[in-house]
């Protein structure tokens, strides 16, 4: 899964990573503990348009029972902007390992892309 900024206009890359000793304070933050990657930035729209991430350590959910999301995986996301103002997610990528209920392993690569989306403004009439 590799990726290349270079068709984004004015764009800007940024490095993240946990800072030393972070801890999340809810549980659907914790996979930032474990988690560095880089999102680029479209300064002239002021948004996200690219995000890439790795796991570079085992991130454990409900104390390892409910699943563990193995060291090594990957996540890329990408929106486009559909309409003034507003964004759609129309890439994700992922590859991953995974250890589900103690008892199944799992492992996938998978892509969902989307393409034609267009803003609908709501229809309203009003009543004569």
């Amino acid at each position: 899964m590799k990726g290349t900024a270079s068709r984004w206009r004015r764009k800007s890359g940024r490095d993240l990573q946990p800072r030393p000793g972070y801890k999340a304070k809810g549980s659907r933050a914790r996979l930032f503990e474990k988690v560095r990657g880089r999102i680029w930035l479209d300064k002239a729209e002021r948004e996200i348009r690219r995000a890439e991430g790795v796991a570079f350590d085992t991130v454990s959910i409900g104390w390892g029972l409910v699943a563990k999301i193995e060291k090594g995986t990957r996540f890329e996301l990408e929106p486009t902007r559909i309409g003034e103002g507003l964004w759609a997610m129309t890439r994700q990528a992922m590859k991953f390992d995974a250890r589900v209920m103690l008892v199944k392993n799992m492992s996938s690569e998978m892509t969902t892309r989307l393409s034609d989306l267009r803003h609908q403004s709501s229809y309203h009439s009003k009543a004569n």
